[in-house]
């Protein structure tokens, strides 16, 4: 008996073990799981902002030299700033700024250019031996390199005329400023080559030109608006061996107008420039003008400088601060 009352009081103590074991499980089902703790992302400073690279590239140089000149045929020439130079030593002032800025395919450079130059003579007084001044602005649209076609404009002038021997001027009044002025606007297509074999430079173009000239020396027939065919070709660089030293160009404009093909106007431009110092530079330069003869004088033939080459050649050392 007494053993049967062991047996019963273990089943029992056995089941309300199990018992309490079935609600705890069902409780712990029942509690909700705790929510998740959120990450903290690792804290990433925002980078500094970088300046973007300027569309602009521009470069300048201002010089002072001594310069000797050389002329053929420059009292005939109607290029006038071969027309109002002579053979002889001149104190020359110059000029030059170039400035392009370029976004894609987008182009559009500025060009400008000046010389100025005096001699004097014993006890006379100075005269003008070197005069240019210039400006040229060109717009091109990439469409494929080197392929591009452009929309360009410019003026070209002296910073004094000639001289009038006119009995109303006086002596100080007698050379006109900006005498003759040409201004000129012009489209078309050309090719640009940049680096090229291997650090050299190389474009031309061919378009249509619309220009007006005024000056006191030119003739009726040429004070109208003329248009016409232009071409252009320059060649720039820097041989290996003087990579920083040695500088040189080539370049060729002509125009011909359109109710007058056979009449051509040819400027050659060349340049070579060493650099012997940081401030000193030694420079040659070659100016060349050929016109060919106007319809309105192929029967007379009486007007000069036509069909022949007027030349005008510098030498120079000076002074050169670039910039």
């Amino acid at each position: 008996m007494v053993q049967f009352h062991g047996a019963a009081m273990r089943i029992s103590l056995s089941i309300s073990l199990l018992a309490m074991v079935a609600v705890g499980l069902n409780a712990a089902e029942q509690v909700p799981p705790a929510p998740p703790v959120p990450a903290v992302p690792n804290e990433v400073l925002p980078a500094a902002p970088v300046p973007g690279a300027s569309p602009w590239t521009t470069k300048g140089r201002l010089g002072a030299f001594f310069s000797n000149s050389t002329t053929k045929n420059a009292d005939a020439s109607h290029d006038p700033t071969i027309g109002g130079a002579n053979r002889t030593t001149s104190v020359l002032l110059s000029g030059d700024y170039d400035a392009e800025w370029k976004e894609g395919s987008e182009s559009v450079q500025h060009i400008l250019k000046g010389r100025f130059g005096r001699q004097k003579n014993n006890d006379q007084p100075s005269v003008e031996n070197q005069d240019e001044a210039r400006y040229d602005g060109v717009y091109r649209h990439e469409l494929r390199a080197p392929h591009f076609v452009y929309l360009a404009w410019g003026l070209e002038s002296v910073f004094t005329g000639p001289y009038q021997d006119a009995p109303l001027l006086a002596p100080d009044n007698s050379h006109n400023p900006f005498d003759p002025l040409t201004a000129k606007v012009s489209a078309g297509y050309g090719q640009r080559f940049a680096d090229w074999s291997p650090a050299d430079k190389f474009e031309w173009r061919i378009g249509t030109r619309a220009q007006k000239r005024w000056g006191s020396q030119l003739r009726s027939d040429e004070r109208g608006i003329e248009t016409g065919l232009e071409a252009f070709a320059r060649y720039e660089g820097t041989p290996v061996t003087y990579h920083k030293d040695l500088a040189y160009f080539v370049q060729y404009e002509g125009f011909s107008e359109f109710n007058d093909l056979q009449h051509i106007t040819n400027l050659v431009t060349a340049g070579l420039t060493f650099q012997l110092s940081k401030y000193i530079n030694l420079e040659l330069a070659l100016r060349a003008f050929y016109e060919t003869r106007p319809k309105e004088d192929l029967d007379d033939k009486a007007l000069p400088g036509y069909n022949q080459w007027s030349l005008k050649q510098d030498t120079m050392l000076g002074v050169v601060y670039n910039f």
